[in-house]
């Protein structure tokens, strides 16, 4: 059986990069929307007053994982060795990681482990279910 990864990330928005954050994350969610049927949950939530952010990303297995890699990395220039483009807007605050994730997502992982981002993970997955509409 395939292992679902789940991705919880936290970020702050910096300073008055609140609508330039929001135009990147509906573009975001339309190419996964239409190109990565096989994600299974794509969300973000934002505090308040829009300084901090957290998304949620549930992918059906590593398969999923690296087809989103790879469509970021062809669409919108995200790669693995250079997230300026999501970083000229947000500032990472924490990561959770659930489940084994593909080599192309622990690259990125590590870059901002190494950059003391607090982290943690949980790669045993025992069980469960998701849902789709």
């Amino acid at each position: 059986m395939a292992e679902p990864v789940v991705y919880v990330s936290t970020w702050k928005i910096k300073e008055g990069k609140f609508e330039e954050y929001r135009r990147f994350n509906d573009e975001i969610v339309r190419i996964v929307a239409e190109e990565e049927p096989r994600v299974a949950t794509f969300l973000a939530f934002a505090n308040e007053d829009g300084t901090e952010i957290t998304n949620v990303h549930v992918f059906a297995d590593q398969e999923t994982l690296d087809r989103h890699m790879g469509i970021l990395a062809d669409r919108l220039g995200l790669l693995p060795s250079d997230v300026t483009g999501v970083t000229q807007f947000l500032a990472p605050v924490r990561l959770e990681v659930y489940g084994r994730p593909s080599r192309s997502a622990l690259d990125i992982d590590r870059s901002l482990i190494s950059a003391d981002v607090p982290s943690s993970s949980k790669a045993r997955f025992v069980g469960g279910f998701t849902r789709t509409a």
